[in-house]
């Protein structure tokens, strides 16, 4: 019986640490998208300003 509660807790301890890393992995692709998107967009603001 212990042991299935420690098991128990140790996947939903896994859970929540993957539920982080993937949480990571969406900021950090967020933030890669933006890095692109103003990569093309300040480019354009320059030419529009001219």
């Amino acid at each position: 019986m212990k042991e299935e509660l420690y098991l128990g807790k140790k996947v939903s301890e896994l859970n929540i640490h993957e539920q982080r890393f993937k949480k990571m992995m969406q900021l950090m692709r967020v933030q890669k998208m933006l890095e692109k998107a103003e990569k093309i967009h300040k480019p354009m603001s320059k030419e529009l300003s001219n």
